[in-house]
């Protein structure tokens, strides 16, 4: 039974301030942990949201969501509460039986207060095995059964990022460890792809047209430089239409000017053209050179 877990309690919480100290190595003992619990939080919230949005076809407001999940949760720790989130879980549920608007929600707490409250003595006699079951049937519900047939057919890099955040989850019971190794992982995978660089090359009686597509930064620098050292050599003016690349950071920057001073040293006169606002803007503020 429910009540041989322990006793629940019927009396409304009260407004207290919490008696801990308030000094640095309380915040150093706590962030730890309040830091997990957002995260997981933040991220559960969110997921949820998206997942309402796209079983009703419709658009929530995440800023709105995320404010509102932050404000209740500082008042309830003054109640004595701890914090909450959206579950997906019980949104399944109500999505199922029809209950799509915030009258859903509130009317899932207060009937929940009120059942513990009034209804106490019935709470503490429903089988925890009854509570077992519907939770396995709304987990088996809540899973997107499609998304393990695509792990064949996604792109490898996202296969096994999922795989890993799925594994790091069970490995750890820690949703927050999963969720940030599944996003670092995603964000180096992501990095690598976009360091790719397309060059179109053309020739007039004068010059030589070069159109680089893509976006230079780190990652994609070296490639950069490495293209242009083995294409230039006998040139006596060399353009580059940077129309369809993207300058992302400083590293970019520092390329364009290697390239440009390695082309000088050769006698090879170096004009790049079409940068867009942002990457001429960026190129103004820390190249070493004063014209493109």
């Amino acid at each position: 039974m429910l009540g041989d877990m322990g006793t629940i309690s019927t009396e409304l919480p009260r407004f207290g301030i919490p008696a801990v100290p308030m000094t640095v190595e309380t915040l150093r003992i706590i962030f730890p942990t309040a830091l997990s619990v957002a995260i997981v939080g933040l991220v559960e919230s969110l997921l949820t949201a998206q997942l309402v949005d796209d079983i009703t076809e419709d658009k929530s407001d995440k800023n709105q969501e995320t404010l509102s999940q932050g404000l209740g949760n500082i008042l309830s720790g003054f109640f004595g509460g701890i914090a909450g989130c959206g579950m997906i879980g019980q949104t399944i549920i109500n999505l199922n039986y029809g209950g799509i608007g915030r009258l859903a929600t509130f009317l899932s707490g207060s009937l929940m207060l009120l059942s513990v409250v009034l209804l106490n003595g019935a709470v503490v006699q429903i089988p925890i095995i009854a509570l077992a079951a519907v939770m396995v049937v709304v987990s088996f519900e809540t899973i997107n059964w499609d998304s393990i047939k695509r792990l064949r057919t996604n792109p490898k890099n996202e296969s096994f990022a999922m795989l890993l955040t799925v594994a790091i989850v069970v490995g750890t019971h820690n949703l927050a460890y999963g969720v940030v190794a599944g996003t670092l992982v995603s964000a180096v995978f992501t990095t690598f792809k976009m360091a790719h660089l397309q060059v179109e090359a053309g020739t007039t009686d004068d010059d030589h047209h070069y159109k680089v597509n893509g976006h230079l930064y780190f990652a994609s620098a070296e490639k950069f430089l490495e293209f242009f050292a083995e294409e230039i050599e006998h040139e006596e003016e060399v353009v580059i239409d940077i129309s369809a690349m993207t300058l992302w950071d400083s590293t970019a920057v520092e390329a364009i000017d290697k390239l440009i001073t390695r082309n000088k040293k050769r006698g090879v006169k170096t004009t790049f053209t079409g940068a867009n606002p942002q990457s001429s803007a960026l190129f103004k503020r820390i190249s070493i050179h004063t014209e493109k």
